[in-house]
């Protein structure tokens, strides 16, 4: 009988060490989110993102927080979970966009390599007829973030069933004006 209670209180160590690792653990990187187009090992807070980065341009557009960082001519936008206290808000939307449409004017400047290689074969600037022969199956909607009205988002699930994962193009007018990596709640 000892020799069973020892071997189960060994295992719920074990397993009670586990479950704080994987809470303590890093969300992915900036940088792998953009890479790899999903959120592995886990979805970045607020503050991973700020030990990765950087202290941010915290900002709200409507009711929704988020970070900016300038990456060259580009803003990265980090869409924030909007219950959330500042530090432990969860990265929703990794979000890249052109200069204009999005964000505040002054952001502190990154280095993100990954950026360089634009998404899905496209890159900021690039037509909607060039969108639609990726041969991608989108929904096309409105934009649906705060201060983005006039934008259309084409939006896409990157993986087969897992439909928390999306992958979206913005447009305005003729012309892909940023994109984005997110998941739903």
């Amino acid at each position: 009988m000892k020799r069973i209670s020892r071997h189960i209180l060994v295992s719920l160590a074990a397993m009670s060490s586990m479950i704080v690792c994987a809470q303590t653990s890093p969300g992915a990187t900036i940088e792998s989110v953009i890479g790899h187009g999903d959120f592995i090992p886990r979805i970045p807070s607020a503050a991973d993102v700020d030990r990765e980065l950087g202290p941010a341009t915290r900002s709200r557009m409507g009711n929704e927080s988020f970070l900016c960082y300038s990456v060259g001519t580009r803003k990265l936008i980090l869409f924030l979970d909007e219950g959330a206290d500042d530090n432990d808000a969860a990265v929703e939307e990794v979000a890249v966009f052109g200069a204009g449409p999005v964000g505040p004017d002054h952001c502190p400047p990154v280095d993100i390599p990954a950026l360089s290689k634009g998404f899905h074969g496209l890159d900021i600037g690039a037509s909607v007829a060039a969108l639609h022969r990726t041969g991608l199956d989108f929904s096309l909607d409105d934009a649906d973030h705060s201060g983005m009205e006039k934008l259309k988002a084409y939006t896409f699930s990157p993986l087969r069933d897992q439909h928390d994962l999306y992958h979206r193009f913005y447009v305005q007018g003729n012309k892909v004006v940023g994109y984005s990596i997110g998941v739903t709640e």
